[in-house]
């Protein structure tokens, strides 16, 4: 918690110094994402060490991008 108190108070002396701003703020959102990183991604719920495997097949899973 002592950790989470100093780097609020830390933000906020940056902030108050003018160090942060909404211009040195950049929001990552689907568009600003590269093309190669912004397609191909797909969603399955639940988990199995099978999936990290290069031959596991996803084409039946829900394409989300």
């Amino acid at each position: 918690m002592k950790r989470l108190h100093a780097i609020v108070l830390i933000l906020f002396c940056f902030s108050a110094s003018g160090k942060i701003t909404e211009h040195s703020v950049k929001l990552l959102t689907k568009d600003s994402l590269p093309k190669e990183l912004n397609e191909g991604w797909f969603f399955h719920q639940g988990d199995s060490m099978d999936f990290r495997s290069q031959d596991f097949n996803d084409s039946g899973w829900q394409v989300v991008a």
